[in-house]
């Protein structure tokens, strides 16, 4: 590891960060926060790496009405950072929303509602497809825990059928696009274990899901494919608690996965958790991650010291 830091410190609530390179080298962060989570006069903040301490926030209380805003995901995407997040007293009823920066985040468009039913990206980084097309991982949490993948191009939204029956209880996809061009899905889980879909058809389809050897403590992850082909996803390694948070790798696009890194271990009641990966231009891994909900902790690994094999 080469190093690892605080970004932000509150004694309220703070959650959900999200990281993005937004040109070579050039990262930035986005959480939310409040006196408590989905509390009415939660903020979106933003910073830069450059100075992670100089954050703005981005989304307001007066901007949102007072309506509670959660799960920021930002996006680089045309020289423009988007910045994907969720409006609602309570997951069941978030409607999604965006707002985009074409000066580095120094300036932010009106925030705009996504059309009715869709959520956009409901955790983590979209993936970019052939065409322009942008493909979310979304879900619902109402009537059941359901996946299913949203497609933005032109300023025009379309779905899938949910991926998963209603009896398997999954949220939040992470989707990486792999090296034999098959696209994987990561699923939070209230099963126990992380769960996992693959397509080959850029998202159209997709297979039944199935458990991988991963636990999960029905916590977020989030996972990204490195310029060497391999898989590395962060992850709560407990079927009940969000402690400790690691860092596994997968050379056979997600069939088995091997422990290489704990960035937490301590035992904590609300632990360490809603980690946000990505590799930027010089291979650097770059992770954030909530910490104990008090903090947003911010990793960077050099691949070339991880022991991959």
């Amino acid at each position: 590891m080469i190093a690892k830091t605080c970004i932000y410190e509150t004694t309220d609530f703070c959650h959900a960060p999200t990281i993005v390179e937004y040109k070579p080298n050039q990262l930035a962060c986005a959480w939310f926060a409040g006196k408590y989570e989905g509390h009415r006069e939660s903020v979106i903040y933003f910073a830069r790496h450059q100075n992670w301490s100089c954050r703005t926030a981005v989304i307001s209380a007066q901007q949102t009405q007072k309506t509670p805003c959660w799960n920021p995901v930002l996006f680089s995407y045309n020289e423009n950072i988007l910045l994907f997040y969720k409006l609602g007293i309570m997951p069941s009823r978030w409607r999604g929303a965006l707002t985009t920066s074409s000066d580095e985040g120094q300036n932010w468009s009106c925030p705009q509602n996504l059309p009715i039913g869709y959520i956009g990206p409901v955790k983590n980084k979209p993936l970019l497809l052939e065409k322009d097309i942008i493909m979310c991982g979304s879900s619902i949490e109402s009537p059941a825990w359901q996946v299913h993948m949203e497609f933005f191009a032109k300023n025009s939204w379309r779905k899938t059928p949910p991926i998963n029956e209603t009896s398997l209880f999954l949220i939040q996809p992470t989707i990486v696009q792999c090296s034999s061009g098959k696209i994987l899905a990561l699923f939070r889980s209230g099963h126990g274990f992380i769960y996992a879909s693959h397509s080959n058809d850029r998202g159209e389809s997709w297979s039944s899901p199935t458990p991988t050897p991963l636990p999960n403590p029905n916590s977020g992850i989030d996972a990204v494919c490195l310029d060497n082909g391999k898989i590395v996803i962060v992850y709560n390694h407990s079927q009940q608690h969000r402690f400790p948070l690691n860092i596994a790798v997968s050379d056979d696009e997600g069939i088995s996965w091997k422990t290489i890194l704990q960035l937490e271990h301590e035992p904590h009641k609300v632990g360490y958790s809603y980690p946000s990966i990505i590799q930027s231009a010089d291979k650097k891994i770059h992770i954030v991650y909530s910490w104990k909900c008090q903090k947003i902790n911010y990793a960077v690994l050099d691949p070339s010291s991880l022991n991959f094999e």
